[in-house]
């Protein structure tokens, strides 16, 4: 328990630096910047959430439960690799994302890509190999650390100079400097590995066994940035209340982070005093008991947070922070039902058929309810979205369980 309790306070830890820094940024660039500026901002952001999917190729997502069922030699492998085929295709997707941010940003299009390059360029971190690793602590110093530096030292920048640009470059320069060290000390540490088990051809092999993880992640982070880009286009105005609360659920989310990180290494496990299916039960539990107090918080404490955190400048209405609570209250379940119980069961294809499904109902959704009800219509179709995820991946779940063990077994063994 002492081990356990260790590793999560460690996980809390890094969820509270984000969380606190990412508070701080908020107000800051509001106050100094204005409105309209953050609303560039976070339209690179959100073009830069789809583009760093791109660039993670899947390992960010199922990446934990792959190196927590590895070899110390295997995961080295997985590192080099991943690293390998994430350097090859992050010049290609930054690039096209930041000319999709050049021409969506309302205003200030240089702000906007260069805000969008460094969310890009997050894909190459190496923070879920920590997570499957089940080392927190490496995770908080070497990636966390660096990247939070440059956003403190941005903000002071900021305050002194009073130009958004340069709060932008040092952004990005910590978030490049994380990513360096945290590769580093990855792959240079450990066993050696065979010079045939990595290269190019064995790294993109790898992308290729993760077509189901990609398509989860794709859709995922596709569809929860596409209410932002939807929003620039149809109702501009409506761009930094939606931003604004969109943030909100950021911040709730991280919340459930650090038992999310501990799951993903805790169910995947198995021992004859706790087999998996025991664990996942209580994951799942464990998850309806955090979705409603996460979902109720946003609902009706999200208006005075929006005031806090814009300073006043932008205002939060109920209707909206409603519909982001439910959001959140599913998203809150379905990410322990899939990345942490779907997945420990080899049901990857469960998981992505579910966001596969929840971008299909919901996008058109979008469309309509931002042309009639701007922000508050966006909330609304990625509220329903997320419980059509969740319904799916719940049913899913089930149905694995009561699979014969064979079958089970011969499932995890695909992993």
């Amino acid at each position: 328990m002492k081990r356990v309790l260790g590793k999560v306070s460690w996980y809390t830890a890094a969820m509270l630096a984000n969380s606190s820094i990412g508070l701080l940024v908020v107000p800051v660039t509001i106050y100094i910047a204005g409105a309209d500026e953050w609303g560039a901002i976070a339209v690179g952001q959100s073009i830069g959430s789809i583009a760093t999917i791109l660039v993670a190729l899947g390992w960010g997502y199922n990446g934990p439960s792959l190196v927590a069922r590895a070899s110390d030699s295997d995961r080295r492998v997985i590192a080099i690799n991943s690293t390998i085929a994430r350097s090859i295709a992050a010049p290609l997707v930054v690039l096209a994302a930041a000319l999709v941010a050049w021409n969506l940003a309302p205003t200030l299009p240089v702000a906007a890509v260069i805000a969008c390059v460094t969310v890009s360029l997050g894909g190459l971190g190496m923070a879920w190999y920590f997570v499957g690793e089940g080392q927190p602590k490496r995770m908080f110093l070497l990636d966390g650390v660096p990247r939070w530096s440059g956003n403190l030292l941005g903000i002071a920048a900021l305050f002194v100079w009073h130009d958004i640009y340069v709060f932008l470059w040092i952004q990005l320069a910590g978030g490049v400097l994380s990513s360096i060290i945290a590769t580093f000390a990855v792959i240079s540490a450990g066993p050696p590995v065979p010079a045939d088990s990595w290269g190019v051809k064995s790294a993109f092999r790898g992308v290729r066994s993760q077509l189901y993880a990609g398509i989860t992640v794709v859709t995922a982070t596709t569809f929860a940035s596409l209410p932002t880009l939807v929003i620039a286009a149809l109702a501009p105005a409506s761009v930094p209340i939606y931003a604004l609360g969109e943030r909100l659920i950021r911040f709730a989310l991280m919340s459930i982070t650090p038992f999310l990180q501990w799951a993903q290494g805790w169910v995947p496990k198995s021992s004859p005093e706790r087999p998996r299916s025991w664990r996942i039960k209580r994951a799942t539990y464990a998850a309806y008991i955090l979705a409603a107090p996460i979902g109720l918080a946003v609902a009706f404490a999200g208006p005075a947070a929006g005031h806090i955190l814009s300073a006043g400048i932008v205002e939060l209405p109920l209707s909206l922070t409603v519909a982001f609570g439910v959001a959140v209250a599913a998203s809150t379940i379905s990410r322990v039902v899939g990345m942490a119980c779907l997945l420990a069961l080899g049901d990857d294809r469960s998981v992505a058929f579910s966001a596969v499904l929840g971008a299909v109902v919901g996008a058109p959704l979008l469309f309509i309810l931002v042309a009639s009800a701007g922000s508050t219509g966006a909330a609304i179709s990625l509220a329903i979205s997320e419980v059509i995820v969740v319904v799916y991946q719940v049913i899913a779940l089930k149905r694995a369980l009561a699979r014969p063990l064979g079958a089970e077994a011969t499932s995890v063994a695909r992993i």
